[in-house]
């Protein structure tokens, strides 16, 4: 496997329609599972289901301190996960990747067994 860490403007501000608009295009691009991460040290979340449909993300209504977006395309095996940071505060995640929102600023991770989309793939996903 292919792997591209990129790091994310930290004063760009993502707005719920901006993310309503990514999972689409994520969607048209083949990604046919997309969920959110949550912080779970958060007491209203379950450490054990910290990964929820984006839809239910988006109907909770609720600011994060830090969120993962993750998308899956099962036919080319490729997984995209980017963290969106919108406070500098302790946020743990059950994950791999970015496993604290505290130690790295927002980044994009791109995972791929072709090595010309990974290269190819992690330009457009996210303006600068």
């Amino acid at each position: 496997m292919f792997t591209r860490r990129k790091q994310l403007d930290r004063r760009r501000y993502y707005t719920r329609e901006f993310l309503e608009s990514l999972a689409s295009k994520l969607t048209e691009a083949g990604f046919d599972r997309i969920t959110t991460i949550l912080p779970h040290n958060y007491p209203s979340v379950d450490p054990k289901n910290s990964e929820v449909p984006f839809t239910e993300f988006l109907e909770r209504e609720r600011n994060y301190a830090a969120v993962i977006l993750k998308a899956t395309s099962t036919s080319r095996n490729e997984l995209m996960k980017i963290l969106f940071i919108n406070s500098n505060s302790r946020a743990v995640f059950a994950d791999d990747t970015f496993p604290m929102a505290e130690s790295e600023p927002s980044g994009l991770y791109f995972q791929s067994p072709d090595p010309a989309c990974v290269f190819r793939s992690i330009r457009p996903v996210v303006p600068e």
